[in-house]
């Protein structure tokens, strides 16, 4: 017999600017824009669709991480806040490119979901 205990939580998809906003410690799943990486630090930044928010990533746990500057990403992994509030940080255990997904499509259907899980 089988045990899932030791597998992590399954991401709870968020928006790059709702991890942003409500800082709070889980374990999520994100689409966005590769617009900074630092390979010496194992780190990375994703923005949101209309650029006003941006949310560092860890990539300590996928590396070597052959990322691509300006191209989309969907990542899952545990947001970490600092303790004084001021800092969002996810650490990704996975990452795909999703280079061509038409993010208000993927945000309206986002919406759909969740207003129908609402109901349910």
């Amino acid at each position: 017999m089988s045990s899932f205990a030791s597998l992590p939580p399954p991401g709870c998809i968020k928006t790059v600017e709702e991890i942003c906003n409500e800082r709070v410690p889980k374990t999520a799943k994100v689409i966005g824009r590769l617009i900074e990486r630092d390979i010496k630090l194992e780190k990375g930044v994703l923005s949101s669709r209309d650029k006003r928010h941006s949310l560092t990533i860890n990539t300590r746990l996928i590396e070597p991480f052959q990322a691509k500057i300006n191209c989309l990403y969907q990542v899952i992994g545990e947001v970490d806040v600092s303790r004084d509030q001021q800092e969002v940080i996810m650490t990704v255990r996975t990452a795909v490119c999703v280079e061509g997904t038409d993010l208000i499509a993927y945000e309206k259907a986002l919406q759909f979901q969740r207003e129908y899980l609402y109901t349910r």
